[in-house]
């Protein structure tokens, strides 16, 4: 989700907003697991479209190694006794995952946000120059790749102040305060 949000003291005012709700963390994990599926059919000549544990286990194996690689160069996928294959034997499969690989592999989903943040500024009527703040939210945006795209759409670095896990639940929490802060107001002139 992208939102252009207006700051006047301590009123925010949401301009305009847009979103992907077929876009998420959990689609940088599929690119990620299917990458590791077609390595694994390149090495052992087997596909595991019919093995669902396996493809549980590469998924989980994606999402960590995702994750390793915000703080990593590179992340070592290994994961023992993966498959069976049609001969019986059980295999081992490891890989080793780099940053550079991670950005190629969600290139694609990196371009689809910075789409959705064309939308959203068209729908707000301003240009990339007049955004002051950029503030990134949610696990994805630890991912260095995404913060780079943000950082060259928008020309300036995105905030890294504030915790982007705990941003969106505080947002809401003070939300909530200023509609029962406005009952409570109304209710002691009634």
């Amino acid at each position: 989700d992208v939102t252009v949000m207006q700051a006047r003291g301590d009123t925010f005012e949401v301009v305009a907003t847009d979103g992907d709700s077929y876009l998420g963390g959990e689609d940088f994990d599929y690119a990620i697991a299917e990458w590791l599926e077609s390595e694994f059919s390149a090495e052992h000549g087997s596909d595991l479209s019919t093995q669902q544990a396996a493809r549980l286990r590469l998924k989980e194996a994606a999402e960590k190694a995702k994750v390793e690689l915000a703080a990593a160069e590179i992340a070592q996928i290994d994961l023992p006794f993966l498959a069976v294959l049609p001969d019986g034997s059980r295999v081992n499969f490891s890989r080793a995952l780099s940053r550079q690989k991670l950005e190629e592999l969600c290139r694609p989903l990196i371009e689809r946000t910075l789409e959705l943040c064309d939308r959203c500024l068209s729908t707000a009527r301003i240009v990339r120059g007049e955004v002051g703040e950029v503030l990134l939210v949610g696990g994805q945006s630890r991912m260095l790749a995404v913060r780079d795209a943000v950082k060259g759409y928008f020309g300036k670095e995105p905030r890294r102040d504030i915790n982007p896990d705990e941003v969106v639940a505080i947002g809401a929490a003070l939300y909530a305060y200023s509609l029962s802060a406005d009952e409570l107001q109304q209710a002691a002139v009634d």
